[in-house]
């Protein structure tokens, strides 16, 4: 499959420092995006393997701002550093970068997984059954400044599970796990100065210098590890 989408007026979240020193969520408007890729998907079951199915799925996502020239930029983030847009003329800093042609957030250019299952009938009506998948992503920006402080990098993620079966689904009882090798992900991520520039200043953003309080730090929920579940199913 291909794809390409065109969004215009599209509105971002973006994490900002607020009058108390708290950082704050606002929505910004991003002008225009335009999202495009190829898609690739395909499912075997090999007739010398009765029970077994093989899939595999791979994306490649092109995903850019168009024209996005009021974004945020990032605490300590200087003119040198792009910083260089919307000028306020009461401080003399600039408030915003120009992310035109840059990277959506949480977008990869690559991911995909891959996995297995197979079924057997052990007698009885009753239906034994396992299955591994393997999803993987190329690195991605997890927050709109898109500073190099906030890149998730690539990762692989393994799965599995096994399941024994009644007749007719009348019951399953299963075994499963999620993120076997519990890879930690970047989830939700903010960034905010907290080397003593949230609440004493101390950062400068938008001029020549950064600033006694540097560059930003970065705050972020982590996704969930390793998970290991047993589940008992009924169905009437």
């Amino acid at each position: 499959a291909a794809y390409r989408y065109d969004y215009s007026d599209l509105q971002v979240g973006a994490s900002d420092m607020g009058s108390t020193g708290i950082p704050v969520l606002r929505t910004v408007n991003a002008a225009g995006a335009r999202v495009q890729g190829l898609e690739f998907e395909a499912t075997y079951s090999p007739p010398v393997a009765q029970g077994l199915t093989l899939r595999g799925a791979a994306n490649y996502n092109r995903a850019r701002y168009k024209k996005f020239t009021n974004a945020p930029c990032a605490n300590g983030q200087t003119i040198a550093e792009r910083c260089n847009q919307v000028f306020n003329p009461v401080t003399d800093l600039f408030t915003a970068q120009d992310l035109s042609g840059r990277e959506l957030v949480r977008a990869p250019d690559w991911s995909g997984n891959i996995g297995m299952d197979y079924e057997k009938d052990v007698g009885g009506g009753k239906i034994f059954a396992v299955g591994g998948t393997a999803t993987f992503s190329s690195n991605y920006y997890t927050n709109l400044t898109l500073r190099p402080l906030f890149i998730q990098s690539g990762f692989t993620k393994f799965g599995a599970n096994a399941s024994l079966r009644g007749r007719d689904n009348a019951w399953e009882f299963a075994l499963i796990g999620n993120n076997l090798t519990n890879r930690i992900l970047a989830g939700t991520c903010s960034n905010s100065n907290t080397q003593n520039g949230s609440i004493f200043g101390g950062q400068i953003t938008g001029g020549t210098i950064k600033g006694p309080a540097g560059d930003d730090e970065s705050a972020c929920v982590p996704q969930r590890g390793r998970e290991l579940w047993v589940r008992l199913s009924m169905r009437r």
